[in-house]
């Protein structure tokens, strides 16, 4: 036990006389040279400060230098300093000290603000072209020009440089780049990088303010000095903001650009909030939330490819291949391939219609041309579900529209396209429609609006469009044409079976007025409407069915918006029946919703709703083209 005492009492006494010679074996001169000497080698630039460096023993044996600067050599006379701050310490090792040598370790940026320029000449502020750094990287080109492609370089052949531990408190970084304008800053850094050596992994972890949100990042490389000498590291990255979160493990090389391929994770609670955060412009509003991607990314900052990936955008969810394209000259661009299980648009199609969130819309489309392929085993669309889908989603400047290249509904098959083309406070909705083996009553947003329909399977043809100014004037200012033709089925909500009884030219009293009757149904065959839609108004001609051999021939027209009707209807006698048969007419009146049919009116020609041959000037679509079967 005493001896333990007294080996105690020794080392207290030997630690304490280490301490006492410290100052002895330590000069602030003698520092003060090694520094500048150090920061020369490495960097091949001059550090400057001022005042006299302060040798500090708490907590650790260390130097403090103020006022500290490197300039850039490339920038004019009046440009900022490449790097400068109020305090740099650095710490000492006391071993080294003990044998009458200088070695720091340690260095501690005290309010640092690093001003990195790419002049117009191309130079950067940071491009060291002298000094043992310089040297280091000139050698790990050398290395790596020599090494087959995959073979891991021998940086064991490389110097030793010795570096060491960098922490930075309360950081600024402004980045500027004079040839295209773009410049960036990121306050409040802290942080600290450990890289003990030229030959070494490094590890950063830090955190910062960047574009108004805290981050928090993580970077690793397993060889910083090949990747800096456009070689090739394992890489490991991540970054935490309110925004977006960021997970990558993989591999980079410089070979031309920063290349980077390996597994990336990402997520953000707003896609709309991602955007802005990374530079682009989007209105506030609803829509475009909760976004996450993950899959192999492979790529250069300017033009990046996510493979094999699953993204959740909205609640849906899509796998396949993205691409995304920056372009310095034109509109970024963004193409792929991808595959949905379930596809709800519903939200999108109600944002085009609210016109406080229109805005919003286009804003996020308008960050790039797209092209994406898009299959789905079901889509949702207001009054419509299809199955089997496939097409396309294009966005343009101003322009959405949604190509439907093939889809399924019911036992019928259908093609199209609806798109929004305009500004966000007014733009025009233009939409298309080709299908065979549909029955318009099986369609929700046409049973919806009218009880007057054909019921059987049909060729439905329309292209019509209308302003998105406001949502209740979609119908009043519609314009196109459209079509349907059944080779049979019936007419759901009129029972013609009293029009064909009263066959009377005397009947004329008007007690032969009825109220459709909804739950009445007419077979009939060979059924065609066509119309031309001008202002809100549906003009139909050249339209006949056939009832129990006798032929219909319709013309008159319906106000969309109120679905008024004004419809003559004339029934013409079978052919093989004598000349002397009786035929008849009829009148439609009322709505859509409520019909109202009334056998055998009589009114003077000129008093007759009038067909103009002419819609807005120019002859109909309907009339111009040839006339298709009926049927297909």
């Amino acid at each position: 036990m005493k001896t333990i005492a007294v080996c105690t009492v020794i080392a207290i006494g030997l630690a304490a006389l280490v301490f006492a010679m410290l100052p002895l074996l330590v000069s602030s001169e003698a520092v003060r040279a090694t520094m500048i000497d150090r920061a020369r080698q490495i960097t091949g630039r001059q550090m400057e400060f001022t005042g006299t460096p302060e040798i500090t023993f708490s907590p650790f044996l260390g130097i403090e230098l103020n006022n500290v600067t490197f300039r850039d050599t490339h920038g004019s006379k009046e440009a900022p300093a490449l790097l400068q701050m109020p305090s740099l310490k650095g710490k000492l090792s006391v071993t080294a000290a003990l044998r009458g040598a200088i070695e720091v370790s340690e260095f501690h940026f005290v309010r640092p603000v690093f001003n990195l320029t790419v002049h117009e000449s191309g130079r950067t502020s940071w491009a060291f072209p002298v000094g043992k750094m310089w040297r280091a990287l000139s050698a790990a080109k050398e290395l790596r020009s020599q090494q087959a492609g995959n073979e891991t370089p021998a940086v064991d052949q490389l110097d030793d440089i010795r570096l060491g531990t960098f922490d930075i408190s309360d950081g600024v970084i402004n980045y500027a780049n004079e040839a295209t304008g773009v410049e960036e800053t990121v306050t409040s850094l802290n942080g600290t990088l450990d890289w003990p050596s030229t030959r070494s992994s490094w590890q950063f972890e830090g955190n910062a303010i960047w574009r108004g949100d805290a981050i928090t990042g993580q970077l690793s490389a397993d060889l910083p000095i090949m990747l800096l000498a456009g070689g090739i590291s394992n890489i490991s990255a991540s970054l935490k903001s309110e925004p977006l979160s960021l997970e990558f493990t993989g591999e980079a090389n410089r070979l031309s650009d920063l290349f980077v391929s390996g597994d990336l994770v990402l997520s953000s609670p707003s896609l709309r909030r991602m955007v802005t955060f990374l530079g682009g412009e989007v209105e506030p509003g609803a829509g475009f939330e909760r976004f996450s991607a993950n899959g192999t990314v492979s790529g250069t900052i300017s033009d990046i490819q996510l493979a094999d990936s699953t993204i959740d955008l909205d609640g849906n969810v899509y796998k396949g291949n993205l691409r995304f394209t920056i372009s310095t000259t034109g509109k970024n661009k963004l193409s792929g391939t991808l595959a949905a299980d379930r596809l709800d648009l519903q939200p999108y199609a109600l944002l085009l219609l609210d016109g406080s969130n229109r805005k919003t819309l286009f804003t996020v489309v308008n960050q790039s041309d797209a092209d994406i392929r898009v299959s789905a085993n079901t889509l949702s669309f207001p009054g419509i579900e299809l199955t089997e889908f496939a097409g396309s989603l294009i966005a343009r400047e101003n322009e959405i529209k949604l190509d439907v290249g093939n889809a399924a509904y019911g036992d019928g098959i259908l093609a199209g396209s609806i798109s929004a083309t305009g500004t966000s406070e007014r733009a025009m909705l233009d939409f298309f429609l080709d299908g065979s083996g549909l029955n318009p009553v099986s369609l929700p947003f046409l049973a919806e609006y009218s009880r007057l329909l054909p019921d059987g399977p049909s060729h439905i043809r329309a292209r019509l469009s209308s302003g998105l100014s406001e949502q209740g004037a979609l119908l009043e200012t519609m314009k196109g044409d459209f079509s349907i033709s059944m080779p049979a089925g019936s007419i759901a909500g009129l029972d013609f079976s009293e029009v064909l009884k009263t066959l009377d030219p005397q009947e004329n009293d008007g007690a032969n007025v009825m109220i459709a009757k909804p739950l009445a149904a007419t077979p009939v065959t060979k059924f065609e409407v066509n119309a031309t839609v001008a202002g809100g108004t549906a003009w139909v001609q050249n339209s006949q069915f056939e009832v129990e051999g006798y032929s219909a021939r319709l013309s008159g027209k319906s106000e969309l918006a109120g679905g008024s009707l004004a419809m003559w209807g004339r029934l013409e006698a079978p052919a093989d029946q004598p000349d002397n048969a009786e035929s008849g007419q009829f009148f439609l009146g009322g709505t859509l919703r409520q019909p109202l049919l009334v056998p055998q009116i009589r009114l003077p020609e000129q008093n007759r709703t009038a067909i103009p041959k002419t819609i807005d000037g120019a002859a109909t679509e309907t009339e111009n083209r040839p006339r298709t079967a009926v049927g297909q």
